[in-house]
């Protein structure tokens, strides 16, 4: 007996204007913008019965934004890496690393979906 796997489509992540203003209001240190992504974070975590991280970090670099969920219990982060002007319009990835250690990366997705 075969199984069905079904395939979900790519579809175009944020345009790259939304992505520099999102950007430079994390570099302005606008709080109210990380307390937004934050609080959307943990909402979503607990609509869903998800643990919730020990820490959130977001940082905004020439590249893109990066949301990081830490988990210190279990040494991993979840990493939400929304890029920009890289040519591709599905530039959003999940990667997990090491809590403590970004370059040590355990799982990515680069299939990226709206």
């Amino acid at each position: 007996m075969s199984h069905y796997i079904p395939q979900l489509r790519r579809q175009n992540s944020v345009p790259d204007d939304t992505i520099d203003e999102i950007q430079q209001m994390i570099r302005d240190k606008n709080k109210d913008v990380k307390n937004a992504i934050i609080d959307t974070i943990y909402f979503y975590l607990s609509e869903n019965n998800l643990d919730n991280p020990n820490n959130i970090k977001i940082q905004a670099t020439h590249s893109g934004v990066y949301i990081k969920l830490q988990y210190f219990k279990i040494n991993r982060s979840l990493i939400l890496v929304i890029h920009n002007n890289r040519g591709d319009p599905n530039r959003i990835h999940v990667k997990v690393t090491k809590a403590n250690n970004d370059s040590i990366v355990i799982a990515q997705n680069h299939c990226i979906w709206k």
